[in-house]
């Protein structure tokens, strides 16, 4: 399910002039679900992230975990302050394994 508001699906999404597939290194696909696992996680971590936050640190994470050494760096396009009245997503489900950041 592609649920992210706000974030292209690139399958289906007009794709801009502008854009250069050749200019990224990869592409990482976040699942809905992963993405809310890693908003609730960044949010017990202080920081309040919306959904597409949560899918651009997961994706920052998965290249990090592929580095030897080395920085990366995510941007962290929105705020989870919209977000605090949708109950649906704060509810953590039950198995969230395949999703965490961190051990």
């Amino acid at each position: 399910m592609h649920g992210l508001e706000g974030v292209k699906h690139m399958q289906t999404a007009r794709v801009p002039g502008i854009y250069d597939p050749g200019a990224a290194d990869q592409r990482l696909w976040a699942a809905t679900e992963c993405a809310w696992a890693t908003m609730r996680a960044l949010a017990r971590r202080g920081i309040l992230a919306g959904p597409s936050g949560g899918a651009a640190a997961w994706a920052a994470v998965q290249v990090a975990r592929e580095l030897e050494h080395g920085v990366v760096v995510a941007i962290l396009p929105d705020s989870g302050a919209r977000y605090l009245a949708d109950a649906h997503i704060w509810t953590t489900p039950l198995e969230e394994a395949p999703c965490r950041l961190a051990s």
